[in-house]
C-alpha cells in the first residue's frame, strides 16, 4: 500500500460545534450526520475540545433533568460535556501514524488542525477502514485470476496463512 497521509482521506471541512452550544443541538447534530465525535471550536474557531456519544451520554445521565420541574431551565452547554484534551494531527502526518495512535489509545478519531489550529477535517476509523477496501479492490482487480490469494497477515511469531482463492463453487 502507498504511503498514504491524513490528506489522501480526511473529510473536508470538518462539522464543529461551538462550546457554547446546548449539549441536546449538538446530539441532534450528531445524530443527524451519524457521527460519533464532533470537534469542539472556541469564539474563534480554535479547536478546544472534542465532543462524542460517550460524553453526551455521561452529561445527561448526570445531569438527569426532570422536565415537570420549573427549576429546570439550567441545560448543559458542550463546554461542560466535552473532553477538553485532545490528540490531533495534521494533514501531513502518514495514516499508518494514525493508525498506531488509534490503537494506542483506543480512540475512534482526531481531529485534523492546520498550524495556526483550526480544524480543517477530521479522520476516523472508518475513513481508513474505506481506504483498506479501495486498495484491496484496486489490489484484486489487478491480479489475474490465477494468482488472487486470500491472505491473513501474520501476527508476530507466526507464519503467514495463506490459502489460494476459490469461487466459492462446491465440487
Amino acid at each position: 500500500m502507498p504511503d498514504y497521509l491524513v490528506r489522501d482521506i480526511m473529510r473536508s471541512p470538518a462539522i464543529t460545534v461551538s462550546q457554547q452550544a446546548d449539549l441536546d443541538e449538538a446530539a441532534e447534530l450528531m445524530e443527524t450526520y451519524g457521527f460519533r465525535r464532533l470537534p469542539v471550536v472556541d469564539d474563534e474557531g480554535q479547536l478546544a475540545g472534542i465532543l462524542t456519544k460517550g460524553d453526551v451520554r455521561a452529561a445527561s445521565m448526570a445531569a438527569a433533568v426532570d422536565p415537570y420541574d420549573p427549576q429546570a431551565g439550567n441545560w448543559l452547554t458542550v463546554e461542560e460535556a466535552m473532553t477538553q484534551s485532545v490528540l490531533t494531527v495534521t494533514p501531513e502526518t502518514p495514516v499508518v501514524a494514525v493508525v498506531e495512535l488509534l490503537l494506542m489509545h483506543k480512540v475512534g478519531g482526531f481531529p485534523v488542525l492546520a498550524p495556526d489550529n483550526s480544524v480543517v477535517g477530521i479522520v476516523t476509523e472508518s475513513d481508513i477502514f474505506k481506504l483498506i477496501v479501495r486498495e484491496w479492490k484496486e489490489n484484486t482487480a489487478s491480479a489475474a485470476p490465477g494468482e488472487r490469494e486470500n491472505t491473513v497477515p501474520a501476527t508476530p511469531g507466526e507464519k503467514e496463512n495463506t490459502a489460494p482463492a476459490t469461487s466459492g463453487k462446491k465440487d
